[in-house]
């Protein structure tokens, strides 16, 4: 973890000019790495591509999340001073929100295979 964090510290010499460089780090990373899904929905209709399915989807939001807790966890390294605890906390408060969303998803959507497979069961026999 030393390493890693000395990386992280090293990265940060591009965002060493004020106080809020580990910020700006941060919110480039989130940035390049988590889009908003309303912003993933845009590029693909911008490249043509059909929309995801609601699993692909929940698959994309989920991968997010991963990447988000994975940059929590890579600030959490930093030392004391250049830690950015407030943004952080926010970043694993989205993350959890997120997953309560995103569960909520993943019933509904198993709620409505399971009509599908009854229904469809009635008109087979």
């Amino acid at each position: 973890f030393g390493a890693f964090s000395a990386s992280v510290e090293v990265g940060l010499l591009e965002y060493s000019t004020g106080n809020d460089g580990p910020m700006r780090l941060l919110q480039a990373l989130l940035q390049r790495y988590c889009p908003p899904p309303e912003t993933l929905t845009q590029q693909r209709a911008d490249t043509g591509f059909a929309p995801l399915s609601q699993e692909a989807m929940i698959l994309q939001i989920r991968e997010i999340n991963e990447a988000r807790r994975q940059i929590a966890l890579l600030f959490a390294l930093l030392d004391g001073p250049v830690q950015p605890v407030g943004e952080i906390s926010k970043l694993l408060q989205i993350i959890e929100n997120d997953s309560i969303g995103t569960e909520q998803q993943q019933q509904q959507s198993g709620i409505e295979s399971e009509k599908e497979m009854s229904t469809s069961s009635v008109l087979i026999n």
